[in-house]
């Protein structure tokens, strides 16, 4: 494990818990001694002998690669697929972009079965919610994501993360409401069903299947596919916030990443509408940026 992860989550999880019980932190103290710092210290160098850091870097798969989805897949002939499970792709990448989510918070996999229907609200433009079976593209003006767990939620309290309508080519709440009507009137799946699973409980795509298709993208447009995980779509959209100039906050926010010392009131941070109207459309205009830099970027790991 790595040891800033035990360091940011697990040790600050236990110092956390005295404060939330009003318990005197001697916990917290004993962590600033001198000898506990030379420990970690000493563990975190043994670590990056063994796993060295340029070795974990990966590719920023962004919202401009998710167009190349189809004939990436194509090209593949031994990889057969149907148009619905096309589009579970194509939606799975945007998700996990656009969220900034982990696999297991979102994906089927042999741990998970992946996010739920009823973790997404659906809202018209005056705030009003709509009903899962009222839902259509005319009437759906807002989405939020209730993320009900994570590995870096130190208060067990989840996270809900809004995106607005754009007019853009690439929208998140199109994308979404479009496969919601897929999965109610196609598949008959139900407002308790997973997002990627059907009425028999059998996956439409998995988190592999995700991570496949996204190393062919990467090959086909001529990269080194292993630097490319399902995480590196969490990454992508980071970077995609980031290169837009948002503060460090809103993208800590919308990825639920840890606070590292930082004081309990900052998990409760509510970003405003405006906020997350801002942060839809830096996304949905990304999805027809030039690759340039990205290809820039990706020959410098070469």
């Amino acid at each position: 494990m790595n040891p800033n992860s035990i360091k940011s989550c697990y040790l600050g999880a236990i110092t956390n818990a005295f404060v939330l019980k009003n318990i005197e932190n001697w916990f917290e103290l004993a962590c600033k001694k001198k000898l506990v710092k030379l420990v970690m210290e000493g563990y975190l160098r043994i670590y990056h002998q063994v796993n060295p850091l340029s070795g974990q870097r990966k590719l920023a798969f962004t919202l401009e690669l998710v167009k190349y989805l189809r004939i990436a897949v194509s090209q593949k002939k031994q990889l057969i697929m149907n148009d619905i499970k096309l589009k579970a792709l194509d939606l799975a990448l945007k998700i996990g972009i656009y969220f900034l989510l982990r696999k297991s918070e979102y994906l089927p996999g042999n741990k998970t079965n992946g996010l739920k229907w009823k973790n997404i609200k659906l809202f018209d433009m005056k705030g009003f919610q709509i009903a899962w079976s009222n839902a259509n593209q005319s009437n759906v003006s807002t989405i939020t994501l209730d993320i009900p767990y994570s590995k870096t939620d130190k208060y067990g309290i989840g996270r809900v993360v809004t995106h607005t309508r754009t007019n853009e080519e690439c929208c998140i709440v199109q994308s979404i409401v479009q496969w919601l009507i897929i999965c109610r009137d196609q598949l008959k799946i139900d407002y308790n069903g997973y997002l990627f699973k059907n009425m028999n409980d059998e996956n439409i795509i998995t988190d592999q299947l995700v991570t496949e298709v996204m190393k062919d993208i990467v090959t086909y447009l001529g990269w080194k596919s292993d630097k490319v995980s399902s995480h590196s779509l969490r990454y992508g959209g980071a970077t995609m916030l980031a290169a837009a100039g948002l503060p460090q906050y809103i993208i800590e926010y919308y990825g639920g990443w840890a606070e590292n010392s930082k004081a309990l009131k900052q998990t409760y941070i509510k970003l405003a509408a405006r906020g997350a109207s801002n942060v839809s459309a830096i996304f949905s205009n990304g999805f027809n940026m030039s690759l340039e830099e990205t290809r820039i970027r990706e020959a410098k790991l070469i």
